[in-house]
């Protein structure tokens, strides 16, 4: 099978570039991005501190021997089995699209829309561009299909690390403690922690989600009570929410409490330093820590996600 994949250069799209690297884990070099998106390739020389998140998990693990030449050749002749758009809510990234269309029919036209708030950014008109779609953040109401976050396999760890403390140091949305200059020291910080902070930002579903428990850290997710059904389906909210029930203790904090976010996107009425954890031989964390860490080997995965993006298009036609 070979897929011409259509992403972005303009700006990084986390969950267009999980995706083909994903895709490329599975098929290999019969997936064809149609411009080189540089940072997911290890010859990339750019300084990956400007980046947003600092291209921690997903920059620089694909290794570029990919024929790019002839596309629009390729795409006339049918070369390519689908077209993937892996960014679609971006003008920039839908090249080649009236070229496709005139060539493919629609159950052939992918479009991944992993925009932050799909109603504010994505082309007016694309929703109504027959194809099969996939939205990061689906609405009850929306015919797409879910779509999430994934992690590349060998970014996860093999067992639960020691632990050195409770709550890891990073607090999301809050800069100053956004510290860790190369991923290695990023990821040490979740492994040695037993509980990561996470929330909605500015959309429900981000890498930092999937980065907690690929570290075997347990997340508190505080505002998982309020996550749309629709969304993240591939993501273990009942044993989250479950764990959130019993393993901390805040100062006028419930789970389904009206949470006020500050221009960071911070959750602004919950007092961190009132954190108190159950004891854990109470509860028996680590149990529960391996549990999550099992099933984020076998679900929460890049290759996982893209099986699950071929078995759709496969079951349409």
């Amino acid at each position: 099978m070979k897929i011409l994949y259509v992403g972005t250069t303009t700006t990084v799209e986390y969950m267009s570039d999980s995706i083909l690297h994903g895709l490329r884990s599975v098929l290999g070099n019969d997936v064809i991005d149609t411009i080189k998106i540089n940072h997911m390739y290890t010859d990339y020389t750019g300084d990956l501190n400007n980046m947003h998140g600092k291209g921690f998990t997903l920059s620089k693990t694909l290794v570029d021997d990919i024929d790019r030449t002839d596309i629009t050749t390729k795409i006339r002749s049918k070369y390519f089995d689908y077209v993937i758009y892996g960014a679609a809510q971006r003008s920039d990234s839908l090249q080649y699209l009236d070229l496709v269309r005139e060539v493919y029919p629609p159950n052939k036209i992918v479009f991944i829309n992993g925009a932050d708030s799909w109603r504010g950014t994505v082309e007016p008109e694309l929703l109504n561009v027959s194809g099969i779609h996939f939205l990061r953040e689906k609405l009850s109401n929306s015919s797409a299909y879910p779509i999430a976050f994934s992690i590349p396999k060998n970014k996860i760890v093999e067992s639960i690390p020691d632990k050195s403390y409770y709550l890891m140091p990073l607090v999301p949305g809050v800069e100053s403690t956004y510290i860790y200059r190369t991923q290695d020291e990023y990821y040490e910080m979740y492994q040695k922690s037993l509980f990561g902070l996470t929330w909605k930002k500015a959309g429900w579903d981000c890498l930092r989600h999937y980065e907690i428990l690929s570290q075997g850290c347990l997340p508190l997710f505080l505002d998982i009570a309020h996550l749309p059904t629709t969304m993240m389906v591939t993501y273990p909210r009942k044993k989250i929410e479950q764990l959130l029930n019993v393993a901390v203790s805040i100062d006028n904090f419930k789970k389904d409490m009206d949470f006020h976010y500050d221009e960071r996107i911070t959750i602004s009425n919950v007092d961190f330093s009132s954190i108190s954890f159950t004891d854990p031989e109470t509860y028996g964390y680590l149990d529960i820590a391996n549990e999550l860490l099992d099933y984020t080997k076998t679900h929460l995965t890049t290759e996982y996600q893209a099986e699950y993006i071929l078995s759709i298009i496969h079951s349409l036609n």
